[in-house]
């Protein structure tokens, strides 16, 4: 039969009589992600590459191989818990607090490293803190300069009384980065005016009536006048 010696790094192994010969190939299969990894192993094996995702896994393992004489082909089920850290960022007034959090487990005894990458991937800061027996650790930052950091969490001991090393990171915005200076406004160009601008009356057309009249009353007093003058001088010859 199968038997489990380790359900997080998935060493399963063969309960057979020692002297038995055991050949042949080992399958791990995710039952959710469906993923496979297979190796080539005698009467155990381990998984190195089965993914890290925090949770509950539902898994097989498979033996396909030869035990002493005879070939068989064996599976059981491999379900385990495993466990994880989350990695968080808040302010702490002008400093920066970072904070690891145990996910899927209990208690986490060992060195939390806190490490600070810049845009640029160069070390800005790191701290090592120990712990014996917490879910959560943080640590606070100060003096950083404003940019875009990474902040990266390494736990190295026991969750729970198993040995485990657990990773996480997080890019966060450290202080006021400086803001673009405003381009000046192009002195050939002019902001558009909402204002409507009415259009312009068209031009009055003169009355045709009314220049008629003018043009007699203008020759009525011509002739009066002219009138006048026959008359005054007529008067005279006489």
């Amino acid at each position: 039969m199968i038997w489990l010696q380790s359900a997080f790094t998935s060493m399963p192994g063969l309960d057979v009589p020692n002297g038995l010969n055991v050949e042949g190939s080992w399958t791990y299969v995710d039952l959710v992600t469906k993923e496979a990894f297979r190796y080539a192993a005698d009467r155990d094996v381990a998984f190195a590459k089965i993914g890290n995702q925090p949770g509950r896994v539902k898994s097989t393992v498979q033996f396909d191989g030869i035990i002493g004489p005879g070939h068989y082909l064996l599976q059981a089920s491999c379900p385990f818990i495993r466990e994880g850290i989350k990695a968080a960022v808040s302010p702490d007034n002008d400093a920066i607090r970072v904070t690891g959090r145990l996910l899927y487990g209990n208690s986490a005894k060992g060195d939390w490293l806190f490490t600070l990458v810049d845009s640029k991937g160069k070390p800005a800061a790191s701290a090592l803190v120990s712990r014996q027996s917490t879910p959560e650790v943080s640590y606070v930052f100060h003096d950083l300069a404003p940019g875009q950091y990474k902040a990266l969490i390494r736990f190295a001991g026991t969750v729970d009384g198993k040995k485990r090393i657990l990773k996480d990171s997080l890019g966060f915005q450290a202080g006021q980065s400086p803001s673009p200076n405003p381009e000046p406004d192009d002195p050939g160009m002019t902001e558009p005016d909402d204002t409507v601008t009415p259009p312009a009356a068209p031009p009055v057309s003169p009355d045709p009536f009314f220049n008629a009249q003018v043009r007699l009353l203008i020759a009525l007093a011509v002739a009066i006048v002219v009138g006048v003058v026959v008359w005054v001088w007529v008067y005279k010859k006489l």
